[in-house]
């Protein structure tokens, strides 16, 4: 535990502180700014829609305030709200924190172990704090530390140390405003700084095997279930994965066999998901997470991209709609989930992954994938392309076998003539009225 006497004086610091495409098939919508998308062309010409590669957000995972429960010693289970630190960022205090993690010689308890984690995860997650620690932790030679420690034998089958360190990996390379004072253009100084500083950290973790750490700890303390200390690690996991590819120079950059790594150990993940895992709370935040990594790894560079040889045998798409269906008992419809499954479709229609098996998954499994996401969510599947991809599809597979599709028309003829249903916007009418000629 920190010394008596620096709780004292750093508490009192603390208070003064607080105030202060590709493809030629490629037709559905291109993403304009602010998420806005290019509907079908009013002239109903199907050959005139575009596609562009999906990118999901930035991933978030666990905050200041979620409560995890430590296993002491003798068995017993205590909160770790007993460590309310307020320590500040200092680099003393981080190179502190940084020691006790590294320590090989067993000097510190594991309650130590977790407090230090904890600091610098709340650090890492601070809006005022977040830009210097990050640059301290480089300076500090933070990752490495962090990595060596992750991979030691005891912290790679801990699911407490594993959450923590890769949240602190997660947010410290999560790209987001941290900033009030905007400077000339808009452009916010702060936040490039920010930025700059996350991609190191992004390019640093790659070098040093950070990803290979963390699908390690992934592989070793999950093995299906719904245990919920180890669904909150894994989604830690998978956020953090998740926001270093989000780094677009930095995923561009990867090898061919760690894009494979990744994309094999998630689908394998997604596997055990669906068929041991029930919980309704972190299954739909994983999954999102999960199917993010997908859309990353479908839309980098084509020397580190995806192609459709490696979803071959795999049943890649199935177990996908699976996990999603599955989801969906447990936990009801969650529109970021479909949302997110959708774009990885996407990215791997635009790159023709479906042309190797004569468009057999495409047929059945991700076209009927659309059908249902337009009849749970008319709306929000408009928003994400599916009525453009659907007429897109039918120029590829003919739109006579895309109408004999089950659902289909009795789909898309309900959203068109749900006139006294004002929820369903407009705009989806009319894509939906559109879809329904092009079939007719």
């Amino acid at each position: 535990m920190w010394p008596r006497s620096e709780q004292k004086r750093t508490r009192s610091q603390h208070k003064s502180a607080t105030k202060t495409p590709e493809a030629k098939r490629s037709r559905l919508f291109r993403r304009v700014s602010g998420g806005a998308r290019k509907s079908l062309s009013e002239t109903g010409t199907v050959a005139t829609v575009s596609v562009s590669l999906q990118q999901p957000k930035p991933l978030q995972t666990l905050d200041n305030n979620t409560q995890l429960v430590l296993s002491t010693n003798d068995g017993s289970k205590k909160p770790t709200s007993v460590f309310k630190s307020i320590l500040p960022a200092t680099s003393d205090n981080i190179e502190s924190a940084l020691c006790i993690i590294s320590d090989t010689k067993n000097k510190y308890t594991r309650h130590e172990i977790v407090q230090a984690l904890r600091d610098l995860r709340r650090w890492s997650q601070s809006e005022t704090d977040r830009c210097s620690f990050c640059n301290e932790l480089l300076d500090l030679g933070g990752i490495p530390r962090f990595l060596k420690f992750l991979t030691s034998t005891e912290a790679v089958a801990d699911t407490e140390y594993v959450c923590l360190v890769s949240s602190i990996i997660s947010s410290c390379t999560f790209i987001r405003n941290t900033t009030t004072e905007q400077h000339g253009y808009g452009e916010s100084r702060d936040n490039n700084r920010s930025d700059e500083i996350g991609e190191k950290i992004a390019r640093k973790c790659i070098d040093r095997g950070g990803i290979q750490a963390m699908l390690g700890a992934n592989h070793k303390i999950y093995r299906g279930g719904s245990d919920v200390r180890t669904l909150k690690a894994l989604d830690c996991i998978w956020a953090g994965i998740g926001n270093i590819l989000s780094r677009k120079a930095v995923l561009d950059d990867m090898k061919k066999v760690q894009t494979l790594r990744i994309f094999n150990d998630a689908i394998a993940t997604l596997c055990l998901i669906k068929e041991t895992t029930t919980d309704a709370t972190w299954v739909p935040r994983i999954l999102v997470k999960i199917f993010s990594v997908l859309a990353y790894l479908s839309s980098c560079s084509p020397d580190a991209s995806l192609v459709a040889s490696d979803c071959k045998g795999k049943e890649v798409f199935q177990t996908c709609v699976q996990a999603v269906t599955s989801s969906n008992k447990e936990s009801g419809y969650d529109g970021k989930v479909w949302s997110t499954v959708s774009r990885f479709f996407i990215n791997c229609y635009n790159r023709l992954f479906f042309a190797i098996n004569g468009y057999d998954d495409l047929v059945k499994i991700v076209i009927p994938f659309y059908v249902e996401y337009i009849k749970i969510a008319p709306n929000e599947a408009f928003d994400e392309g599916a009525f453009g991809f659907l007429c897109s599809a039918g120029e590829v597979i003919g739109k006579s076998l895309l109408g004999e599709i089950p659902d289909m028309m009795t789909t898309v003829g309900n959203v068109m003539d749900s006139r006294n249903n004002d929820e369903i916007k407009r705009l989806t009418k009319f894509e939906a009225r559109k879809l329904l000629k092009y079939l007719l």
